[in-house]
């Protein structure tokens, strides 16, 4: 890739790059050599929060020659979601959203009758509140395989597909690390119970 990039007869003034602590070393390298050499320009998003991918980029002196903004007004989540998110969330003081919404609901994943608690919840959210399925996630903390999301579709009375699927009329499941940057009306999140030393998962999760 490097390689074709330099045989190009001309570059980027300016590239904005976004999630970039996912960023391995090697894409930086390309980044660099895409830009123009002289007057050129590089927005970074950047937020180690959410840094949740191995082999990513480490070397927090890159940084240092950028002038820093942060950001600090939460627009994405609902009052109710930051008050729970801000517990996982290791940086500088931001503002919440305004609207409040609705209240985070918790089903203890140990439970016996878990299943059949799942579907109920399901099951209201579809037909007592008519939410289409397409509007609903539900987020695995764990890495999904065929196998496991061959044993939890036998578990679930409605269709499902993953995340990057375009069948409709369906709940998308799918592992917080493939979702992440994607969001929902409804997000469900399971297997929580064995993260508790994973912050940055419980906070990309969470939000």
């Amino acid at each position: 890739i490097e390689t074709e990039i330099l045989k190009q007869s001309s570059f980027f003034q300016n590239i904005i790059i976004d999630e970039s602590q996912d960023f391995k070393n090697e894409w930086w390298k390309i980044v660099e050599l895409s830009l123009e050499k002289q007057s050129s320009n590089m927005l970074i998003f950047n937020d180690n929060n959410q840094k949740i991918y191995k082999d990513v980029f480490q070397d927090n002196n890159f940084f240092n020659d950028f002038k820093k903004i942060e950001l600090n007004q939460n627009f994405r989540n609902t009052l109710n979601i930051h008050l729970l998110v801000r517990n996982y969330y290791n940086g500088h003081s931001y503002k919440s959203n305004s609207i409040r919404g609705e209240k985070i609901k918790f089903l203890e994943e140990d439970s016996e009758n878990y299943d059949e608690l799942l579907n109920n919840l399901l099951e209201n959210l579809i037909i007592e509140n008519d939410i289409s399925l397409e509007k609903i996630s539900i987020l695995n903390c764990d890495t999904v395989k065929s196998d496991d999301y061959a044993k939890f579709n036998s578990k679930i009375k409605f269709n499902l597909k993953k995340c990057d699927s375009n069948i409709s009329n369906a709940i998308t499941y799918d592992s917080v690390y493939r979702y992440k940057g994607l969001e929902n009306d409804v997000v469900i999140i399971i297997n929580l119970s064995n993260k508790s030393n994973n912050i940055e998962l419980l906070y990309t999760a969470l939000s």
